[in-house]
């Protein structure tokens, strides 16, 4: 039923942890696709070692986690694309909880789960299988996202046709890659969500994505403006669409700050002044703009 798809990347001493959460799942029809995207540790050799004929390795020269991610929905067998990054770990009952969305929500586009952010490896971690959960359908994602719960790359399981449909992972992208897909799937059809904490994202590990500065020219964070004037009539409710949007155009800023560029940084807030859920992100980063760049340094 599902394609679990694990793009990795000298994750030798994590993807151990991650395998073993994915083949412990209490639901077990699926296929698990790990992309190799140009490793140079030991990450393959530790693959090898699990003796499990559901895992299929697919190479590739070193291109990103959009790449890979894209390489194995080319190669998914079937019909539910669930993704998880080699250094974060599922609950035992994270694709039951999903199973069960696809069953109340047979049409929706995307489901995911809840799940706990770690900034230490050593995160406790419940693993309680009776747990009780909620399950809905989400009418408004970019209200729910802002003021409840977003989508993480390895919470959330996607339709095949549906990542076809919205053209897959953006390769030009390095940053906010994710959220320009979840957000073009928003726009198209429903998500269904469960409050069941099934996954755990780790922020703290070694290339790490969240741990890395990017250009703002490879960030999606760059296109957000147009992106949102380009689609604000396709949305459910336009100021809920608008506010979800500043969050990443305001990340724009920061990397504007970053390089220097304060008054441009400026300009760009200044439009954005009086959002409603971002007032003390976007009021911050603008008096930041008129501080000397050795401040700005510190505190971003």
């Amino acid at each position: 039923m599902f394609s679990i798809i694990i793009p990795v990347y000298n994750k030798e001493n994590f993807i151990k942890r991650t395998l073993t959460s994915v083949l412990n799942q209490t639901f077990d029809d699926f296929e698990v696709i790990i992309v190799n995207d140009g490793s140079t540790d030991g990450s393959m050799k530790v693959v090898k070692e699990f003796n499990d004929g559901r895992i299929r390795i697919i190479s590739q020269d070193n291109n990103g986690v959009s790449s890979a991610r894209n390489l194995g929905i080319k190669h998914a067998k079937n019909n539910y694309i669930a993704f998880i990054d080699a250094d974060d770990i599922w609950q035992p009952m994270f694709l039951e909880s999903i199973n069960k969305l696809i069953e109340l929500y047979p049409d929706s586009g995307a489901y995911y789960t809840n799940y706990k952010v770690g900034i230490k490896r050593e995160m406790e971690i419940n693993l309680n299988t009776n747990a009780e959960y909620e399950s809905l359908l989400i009418n408004d994602y970019f209200e729910f996202a802002t003021n409840s719960r977003a989508i993480c790359a390895s919470c959330v399981v996607i339709k095949k046709r549906v990542l076809v449909d919205v053209g897959g992972f953006c390769t030009s992208y390095r940053r906010g890659e994710d959220l320009y897909l979840w957000s073009k799937i928003a726009l198209k059809y429903k998500i269904a969500y469960t409050t069941y904490v099934g996954a755990f994202y780790y922020r703290d590990v070694p290339n790490s994505l969240s741990r890395m500065k990017f250009n703002v020219e490879e960030s999606f964070s760059n296109i957000a403006e147009e992106f949102f004037m380009n689609n604000k009539k396709l949305a459910i409710n336009e100021d809920s669409f608008r506010e979800y949007m500043i969050s990443i155009i305001s990340s724009k800023a920061k990397y504007l700050l970053i390089m220097n560029k304060k008054e441009e940084a400026r300009l760009l807030l200044k439009k954005y002044i009086k959002t409603k859920n971002n007032k003390k992100k976007v009021y911050l980063l603008y008096l930041m703009s008129y501080l000397p760049k050795s401040f700005i340094d510190i505190l971003i």
